[in-house]
């Protein structure tokens, strides 16, 4: 990150082949659209609670920030899920995991250091599954950068 970036209070959040997802805090004002795209995205319903980004908000501090799978370099969650679902592709570079597969023992969630991976019960089965940004590898853009009216999010 250049310290050009750092000084616009943008931090990088989600890296692929295709460029990365930044966030800038400082734009965001907690409306959750990005939330909402991301859920329809990954479960076809507008529910805020299944989006692998959350926006955490402080009232008092008067501030939004956004949490969105980084795809580390060394992930923490791959190591630490038993399963092998959680795993990087070799061809973006993208550390993706697989909900309908989870047995919901969340490991990964307990080692990501960014607070990025979201337990969400699964209506179709009733069970509990670790959930995290995979990047929407099939878009262009990712669908919360997409969506984002204050251009808080941004892919470059």
């Amino acid at each position: 990150m250049t310290d050009e970036k750092i000084n616009k209070g943008e931090r990088p959040i989600a890296e692929n082949i295709r460029g990365r997802v930044y966030a800038n805090p400082d734009l965001c004002t907690g409306c959750g659209l990005c939330m909402a795209a991301c859920s329809v995205r990954m479960f076809r319903e507008a529910a805020p609670a299944k989006s692998a980004i959350q926006i955490k908000r402080d009232p008092f501090e008067g501030y939004e920030i956004q949490f969105i799978c980084r795809h580390c370099e060394d992930a923490r969650c791959i190591e630490a899920c038993f399963m092998g679902i959680t795993i990087k592709d070799s061809d973006t570079g993208l550390v993706c995991n697989h909900p309908e597969e989870c047995v919901g023992c969340m490991s990964c969630l307990m080692v990501c250091p960014y607070g990025a991976i979201r337990r969400v019960l699964l209506d179709r089965t009733g069970r509990e599954v670790a959930i995290k940004c995979d990047g929407c590898p099939e878009r262009e853009t990712p669908a919360c950068v997409i969506i984002c009216p204050t251009k808080a999010l941004v892919f470059k």
